[in-house]
C-alpha cells in the first residue's frame, strides 16, 4: 500500500497482536484515534459562581485584610 501523503511504500509495525502502517518517509501513521472528548464537560460560570454561593454562604467573611473585628 502506498502512502497517502508521499506515496512511499508504507511499512507495517506490529505490536501486541495489533498492527499499524507507517511511512518511513513522511512520519504518516495509520492508527485509529478517537476524536472525542475524554474529558467531563467543563463547568460553565453560572454554575462555578453558584457553587462558590453556596460554599461561602455558611461562612463569615472578615472583609479580607485578616482582622475580624475584635
Amino acid at each position: 500500500m502506498l502512502c497517502p501523503r508521499c506515496s512511499q511504500q508504507l511499512t507495517t509495525l506490529a505490536f501486541d497482536g495489533r498492527a499499524a502502517l507507517y511511512c518511513e518517509r513522511c512520519g504518516f501513521a495509520d492508527i485509529e484515534a478517537s476524536h472525542e472528548r475524554d474529558a467531563p464537560a467543563s463547568e460553565s460560570w453560572d454554575d462555578a459562581i453558584l457553587r462558590f454561593r453556596k460554599r461561602a454562604a455558611g461562612t463569615r467573611c472578615d472583609g479580607g485584610d485578616g482582622d475580624d473585628g475584635g
